[in-house]
């Protein structure tokens, strides 16, 4: 084949392996993502419940420090 006709045989290949190289990527990212939303998640229960179960929660020193 000539060479000139073979342009678009490369952006067609480009199309097909970019698009599995995208897709694998920001999959990566949102798994991280979903990683760290959940490790928040956990981390804020975890001291919501000791806080809970600990301290006296009618305090107003207590009750701001919960607050933020």
């Amino acid at each position: 084949m000539n060479r000139k006709h073979m342009g678009g045989l490369y952006i067609v290949e480009f199309a097909i392996t970019a698009l599995v190289l995208f897709t694998l990527l920001f999959g990566a990212l949102e798994m991280g993502r979903l990683y760290f939303t959940v490790n928040v998640l956990s981390e804020s229960v975890r001291r919501g419940a000791r806080l809970a179960a600990v301290c006296n929660i009618q305090d107003p020193v207590i009750l701001r420090r919960a607050m933020f």
